[in-house]
Order: structure tokens, then C-alpha cells, then sequence
């Protein structure tokens, strides 16, 4: 890996950093504001003053005479500085040039190791051969060849080993001969050795089928282990993580199902609109085929959300009425009787999650809109009052608590599987918890689809001290779990 050198020289507020990677040195200048003017190769010819700029061009940068622009690689109207401030640049820009490539080549020369020292040949001995009545063995440096005068044939009841130059090979003998007196019996290696098993009558976990059985029950646990530990990429939007309001108040009332989801899960993907915008004001030159443009500002315009959300059970129910009460409660302050967070406060923030962590990492939104249609094509389910999603609903009215009673007659039987009179079905009936006894149901449709119109917040404290092009760029600040007060839109 190539080493990085480093070295800085300035002039009257102007800073020269050469960097030397591999033999090559890219030089960066900054400004006495620190602004970055240029980056690339020695700079000394690349960086020239730029003759062509007017007056009236200067006053468009810096509003009056007095003023000098530079041309950065032959491009015109790049740089506007106080004259006196151009004109060191331009005179001392040679000699940054040297002393930042002189503190460049003594930082090399000092680091360069000292070459290593030439290990001295080992020396060669003599052969030593020593002769058996069956081998020949000649060392030569610690290493020992060993050839057999003959070769030697052993034979054992299941294999024959030739032995021939110190190289073994073994053949094995058929493996079944034929017993005269029983053709059907196996000897040798085909019969089956004392104490094992036949192998129709050995247990499934061997052999073959064992193996596949094996390979199987590995992949479904490592299937089990990664969808586990794959972390969970719906779309959520949840409220700050200190936050006391809500679903994380103390009770959360009707917003309870959302404490087990830490807010709202999209269970269908949603459709996600975002938004990037650079303006610019355009000028229009008289006599000239082109407008010309000047750079105002970059934002993210307002987000949209639409998903759609299903119910078929109570649980369900219970889910969708806390979602569409939560971005209700979204789009309102605190006020009147709230006092923490203090009345007065805006309605609350939230962060929108989902998609892997360079799509949306908690991302600050503030809702702005929030519609839901009600429609009159699906069933509706009742929900169950302030009770958690998912509890148990054991009915109230059920006072019977006779476990010895004998077995119920014919009647009793058909009245306790819901048939009514004339075998007609009986009207649903929907047990009732002592939560939600003595209030009207609410009843909220199978399936609804609902809009939210966000607007991306950032705080002037992020947008002035955390933001950076560069980190910007290769995505870091985009991860909101990973920076504080979330990612950057």
C-alpha cells in the first residue's frame, strides 16, 4: 500500500496542500475564507489572472470596483478577490509550489527504510549416501532421497501393496466372491460384518438419505437464522425516540397497538414521491442567443405517502383506527391544557424509516396533510375500545361455570354451534372486555387507502454545521441511526 505524504504553504491567508500518493502529488488551494479554489496538478499555470472581467462583471460578484477575478484553467469569470489579495496569490504561487513539494521530499527521504541486509549462502555439503540391503538413501542439506534396490509386493485378505521407489500402491481384491455350496451368500468384502445392521433395516439417518436429511434441516435453520437477523426494511414513521406524547404517553388510549410497532408500518409498500430541486434565475443578455444563469439555492420539496391498509380480524381493527388517529393527531399543536410539551409547541415531527439505510434512515418529515376516504364497496369490522391489539376477548356475559354438567341435549348442541331456528344461521355476536364494555364500537373498512403529505424538515443548526457535499455524496449522511438528529434529505 503506497504511502501518503503531506505538506501546507502559505501566503497572505492563502493555503497550498500538496499530497503525494504513489509518486504523484495532487495540490489543493484554499481562500482566506476557506473556500476551496482549486484542486489538481502543480497549479502554478493553471491559476492565471483573468483579464477579460469588467467592471460590471466585478459588481455582480462583489458590488463595486477595486476587485480582480482569476481564471482557473482557462475559465473565465470563476474567481473575484480584492485586487491586493489576487495579486499575492499570483506572485507567491510558485514558491508555495516549492516549499510544499521540498517538505514533500524530506518527508520521503526520512522515511525511506534502510535496505536489508544480503543473508549469506548457505553452504552446500557434501552428499552422504548410505546403502541397505533394500534401499539407497542419499542426503544432501538435511533432506534424505530414499530409493528401493526392488520392489516389495505385500498381500493382505482385502488388498495387494507394490512398494516401488518409496511410492505405495494398493489395489484392492474383488469384492464378492461365490460360495460354491451357496451361490446367494456373499464372502470377503460383500458380506456384512458382525453386528451391523442390513442396510434396509438401518435407521434414516445414515447413508444417503441421512445425508440429504441432514443438508435439508441445515438450510431450513440457516434460512430461519438469516430472515431473523435481516433487519426489518418496511416502511415505518415513527415518532423521536425521547419523546413523551402519543402512543408513548402514559396511557396511550386508542394509539396502543402502535407501542409494539414504535408507530406506524405501511403492511403493503407504499408509493413514495420525493422531490430534488436546484433553482436558478435566469437573465436574459440583450443581444445574445443564451440566457444566463445564476444559482439561487437547492431544496426537497414536500413528500407524499399513499398505502394501503387491510383488516380482517380484530386485531387488525384495532391497528388501523390507532394509524388513522395518530396522523390525525399529527397535524395538530399542542395547546390549550398541554404542558409537556408546553402549549404553544408545534405539531410533532416524525421520522420515516424504510427501504435499507440509504432510502430512508430517519429522515425528519412534518405532516401537512393527511386525507383517508372511507369507502362504501368493502365490509367493516368493529373495533374493541382502548384495549391492546391482540389481547384476548373473552366475553363478559358468560356466567356459567359449571365444569360437571353432563353431556348437552340434542337441542342444546345444535343452539351452541350457532344454528337457529330452521337451521338459518345466528346473527354474529362480537364478545365484549370490560375495556371497551358500556362504549359505542367504532368501525373502520377491510381495506382503505390513506395519503400523507410530508414536508422534509432539517434544523439551520445540521444545515450550517453537519452538512458536506463530500459526505453528502458517498451517502454517511443519509443514515440517521447513525448521526445525530437524524439523516440529512
Amino acid at each position: 500500500m503506497a504511502t501518503t505524504y503531506t505538506a501546507t504553504a502559505s501566503t497572505d491567508g492563502w493555503i497550498l496542500t500538496g499530497t503525494n500518493s504513489g509518486g504523484t502529488t495532487t495540490y489543493t488551494l484554499k481562500d482566506p475564507s476557506g473556500s476551496t479554489l482549486y484542486t489538481g496538478p502543480n497549479p502554478t499555470g493553471a491559476i492565471t489572472v483573468d483579464s477579460t472581467l469588467t467592471d460590471q462583471s466585478k459588481a455582480l460578484f462583489q458590488g463595486g470596483a477595486g476587485y480582480t477575478g482569476l481564471s482557473v484553467n482557462g475559465q473565465k469569470n470563476y474567481y473575484v478577490a480584492a485586487s491586493g489579495t489576487v495579486n499575492t496569490l499570483i506572485a507567491g504561487l510558485g514558491q508555495m509550489v516549492q516549499q510544499t513539494n521540498a517538505s514533500i521530499t524530506s518527508q520521503q527521504t526520512t522515511a525511506a527504510p534502510a535496505p536489508a541486509p544480503t543473508p549469506a549462502p548457505k553452504p552446500i555439503t557434501q552428499p552422504v549416501v548410505t546403502e541397505t540391503a533394500t534401499s539407497i538413501t542419499t542426503r544432501t542439506n538435511g533432506v534424505d532421497i530414499i530409493v528401493d534396490k526392488k520392489t516389495v509386493v505385500t498381500e493382505t485378505a482385502t488388498s495387494i501393496t507394490t512398494r516401488t521407489g518409496g511410492v505405495d500402491i494398493v489395489v484392492d481384491k474383488p469384492a464378492t466372491t461365490t460360495d460354491p455350496s451357496n451361490p446367494t451368500t456373499p464372502t470377503g468384502n460383500a458380506a456384512p460384518a458382525t453386528g451391523t445392521t442390513a442396510p434396509s433395516a438401518q435407521p434414516p439417518n445414515t447413508g444417503l438419505t441421512g445425508a440429504k436429511q441432514s443438508a435439508a434441516a441445515q438450510a431450513t435453520a440457516q434460512d430461519q437464522a438469516n430472515f431473523a437477523a435481516a433487519r426489518d426494511w418496511r416502511v415505518r414513521l415513527a415518532l423521536a425516540p425521547g419523546a413523551n406524547y402519543l402512543y408513548k404517553a402514559n396511557p396511550p388510549g386508542i394509539l396502543q397497538p402502535l407501542v409494539s410497532t414504535d408507530g406506524v408500518i405501511f403492511p403493503y409498500t407504499p408509493t413514495i414521491n420525493v422531490t430534488y430541486a436546484a433553482n436558478y434565475d435566469a437573465q436574459a443578455v440583450t443581444h445574445s442567443n443564451y440566457k444566463t444563469y445564476q444559482y439561487q439555492n437547492s431544496s426537497v420539496d414536500s413528500v407524499t405517502i399513499a398505502g394501503d391498509f387491510t383488516c380482517q380480524d380484530v386485531f387488525e381493527a384495532n391497528y388501523l383506527l390507532a394509524v388513522i388517529h395518530f396522523f390525525r393527531s399529527m397535524t395538530k399543536m399542542f395547546y390549550g391544557q398541554d404542558d409537556n410539551p408546553k402549549n404553544g409547541t408545534p405539531p410533532p415531527l416524525c421520522y420515516i424509516y424504510g427501504m435499507g439505510g440509504f432510502q430512508f434512515d430517519a429522515l425528519p418529515l412534518a405532516i401537512t396533510g393527511f386525507t383517508y376516504n372511507l369507502p362504501a364497496d368493502v365490509d367493516y369490522i368493529p373495533t374493541t375500545g382502548v384495549s391492546p391489539a391482540g389481547s384476548l376477548q373473552p366475553s363478559v356475559s358468560n356466567n356459567n361455570t359449571n365444569k360437571s354438567a353432563n353431556f348437552l341435549s340434542g337441542a342444546a348442541r345444535l343452539l351452541g354451534i350457532g344454528i337457529g331456528a330452521g337451521g338459518t344461521p345466528r346473527p354474529p355476536s362480537y364478545p365484549s372486555t370490560p375495556s371497551s364494555l358500556n362504549q359505542d364500537a367504532t368501525w373502520v373498512p377491510t381495506k382503505i387507502q390513506l395519503s400523507i403529505t410530508c414536508a422534509p424538515v432539517q434544523s439551520r443548526n445540521t444545515v450550517s454545521n453537519n452538512f458536506s457535499l463530500k459526505r453528502y455524496g458517498t451517502g454517511d449522511l443519509l443514515r440517521g441511526s447513525k448521526n445525530p438528529g437524524g439523516g440529512m434529505w
